[in-house]
């Protein structure tokens, strides 16, 4: 088990700044375009989680994980890109069955809350590892 440090403190503290951040952004897009009859269910997830997919990687890059010693930023932004992707991917099926139960914006808070968990992971272990 790893003991918790000041530093994965505050790095936590950052990635879920960020987190909030971009899950407005996700959030109020989202309920923009499929309650303004803008988009459909998914079409309006996809979306609005594409564009907070974008800022997160900019702003996780350049801030949270700033002390890093980073990899040239294309495989970087290619393992990011895997990461969201399949988070999108897992998050789609989510709300789509959670709409059949609950209210879109609802559905679509339970997705937020399972992406959070499955891209700091991936984030912090995978796509901002540091270079040997």
């Amino acid at each position: 088990m790893t003991r918790e440090t000041p530093r994965t403190r505050n790095l936590a503290g950052r990635f879920a700044l960020v987190g909030v951040v971009n899950t407005l952004v996700d959030y109020i897009s989202f309920n923009f375009f499929f309650y303004a009859g803008l988009l459909d269910l998914l079409p309006a997830h996809l979306l609005s989680a594409s564009i907070a997919i974008a800022g997160s990687f900019l702003m996780n890059r350049s801030w949270t994980f700033a002390h890093v010693k980073h990899q040239p930023w294309g495989p970087q932004l290619l393992r990011h890109l895997a990461t969201t992707g399949s988070s999108l991917v897992l998050t789609s099926i989510v709300i789509w069955f959670a709409a059949f139960y609950l209210p879109a914006y609802l559905a679509k808070v339970v997705a937020i809350g399972i992406s959070f968990a499955w891209n700091f992971s991936l984030s912090r272990h995978w796509v901002f590892r540091e270079r040997a």
